[in-house]
């Protein structure tokens, strides 16, 4: 088992002490309990919901019948498949170098789609490998917004764009700058604006038009701008939260109690 988030030297250090020609992942999430559990198991159920509970996980049905771009295209527009249930050769996880160290947030993704763009070869299994621990009310590391975990992502998305055969392939490419637009989003709306502006400036790049998402959005983002529609709805949350707390009713006091 390779832990994560694991330093990348530190990491493949150990891997290559090992004489296991395939590892699989677990996670190890900096101060956080581990969401996954790996049991072996027939199939149950598609992880189409996640109350709290154990479920086998199973890939796409369609995947193997899929070449590598079209599933990288997938894994990019946010069809991946949890950690635990990713099986990868010990060779060719040392050749790809493991986890970036300076990935912070979805760095299984990241590692995920170097390693499908760059070339791995797939395969897959139609019964459950894996089972995957819901707990309610859990903390989760990928709803992390600060500032540095959200530009790790950035980071990544410019990396992959740049170094890997991305822009060979128009849906994947496009993947890619909608996820770069969904982070200007989150940015704006968390306040960090020269990151959502970076994000959006590579969205736009990579020839993304428009302003995807619902309608009422769209409309929006194409009068305001993304920035200035982010910005205006996070006041308007504020304003709502201010005028909620302001029309709470005062807690009633308990009649006090003799004996």
């Amino acid at each position: 088992l390779l832990l994560r988030p694991t330093p990348a030297p530190a990491g493949l250090h150990h891997l290559q002490m090992t004489n296991l020609r395939t590892v699989r992942m677990t996670i190890h999430t900096n101060s956080l309990q581990p969401q996954t559990s790996i049991e072996q198991g027939g199939p149950r159920r598609r992880l189409t919901e996640r109350p709290a509970g154990r479920y086998v996980h199973r890939h796409s049905a369609e995947w193997h019948r899929k070449d590598r771009i079209a599933i990288a295209t997938e894994i990019a527009n946010g069809k991946t498949t949890p950690v635990n249930a990713q099986a990868w050769r010990r060779d060719h996880l040392l050749g790809l170098g493991g986890y970036r160290a300076d990935v912070t947030l979805r760095e299984d993704t990241e590692l995920l789609l170097r390693a499908v763009i760059g070339g791995a070869t797939l395969g897959f299994n139609s019964a459950g490998i894996a089972i995957w621990v819901v707990r309610p009310n859990h903390p989760s590391k990928s709803k992390r917004r600060d500032e540095a975990s959200l530009r790790s992502t950035h980071r990544w998305h410019r990396d992959h764009i740049a170094s890997l055969p991305v822009r060979q392939h128009p849906a994947l490419l496009d993947a890619y700058a909608r996820r770069s637009y969904g982070l200007a989003g989150t940015a704006f709306d968390q306040g960090y604006r020269a990151l959502g502006r970076e994000a959006l400036a590579l969205a736009r790049e990579c020839g993304l038009e428009g302003h995807p998402g619902g309608r009422a959005h769209a409309v929006a983002a194409t009068i305001l701008g993304l920035e200035r529609k982010a910005v205006l709805a996070r006041g308007w949350r504020a304003l709502r939260g201010a005028v909620g707390l302001a029309r709470r009713p005062a807690p009633r006091s308990r009649p006090a109690v003799d004996g």
